[in-house]
């Protein structure tokens, strides 16, 4: 059986914490089923788990005193993460204000950016890179007629 669970206590140094089980608890009632749970993977700086989380979990043998936590049930980004700010590694990028880039970018325009600014870049960077491919295909016809001149070709 697979179901969701609740980390109510968890301690980082040891492998495995206390969850409650949703799914036990009998009707009309406010009793928590809580267990102890071990981790079928080791909880890391990335995916570290947190009380409150909710998780799959699964039990060994189908016997229900052993539950094993398998993996996170995404919420959504945490208050805590909404306000820090970091790396984002996304598909796609809707600026709604202004975004402040790093002098070390390598990037030659200012530092804040605003949402038109960026389409503006982003659009600049997409010609630049049909530029480059115009070029390289110019490249390899030149390295061709070399490469027929110095074999004797005409």
């Amino acid at each position: 059986m697979i179901t969701e669970a609740i980390i109510v206590d968890i301690d980082h140094n040891k492998p495995y914490c206390t969850i409650e089980v949703p799914l036990f608890r009998t009707a009309n009632s406010t009793n928590k089923v809580i267990l102890t749970a071990s981790f079928a993977i080791t909880p890391g700086i990335y995916n570290s788990f947190k009380n409150g989380d909710k998780v799959w979990i699964a039990f060994v043998n189908n016997i229900v005193d052993k539950p094993v936590i398998f993996g996170k049930i995404y919420a959504g980004p945490t208050e805590e993460a909404k306000a820090s700010s970091g790396a984002i590694n996304c598909d796609s990028l809707a600026v709604t204000g202004n975004i402040n880039i790093p002098s070390t970018t390598g990037f030659n325009f200012a530092s804040t950016l605003s949402g038109s600014n960026l389409k503006s870049t982003a659009t600049d960077v997409n010609e630049l890179i049909g530029k480059i491919q115009i070029l390289e295909s110019e490249i390899e016809v030149l390295k061709s007629k070399i490469d027929e001149l110095e074999n004797g070709g005409n």
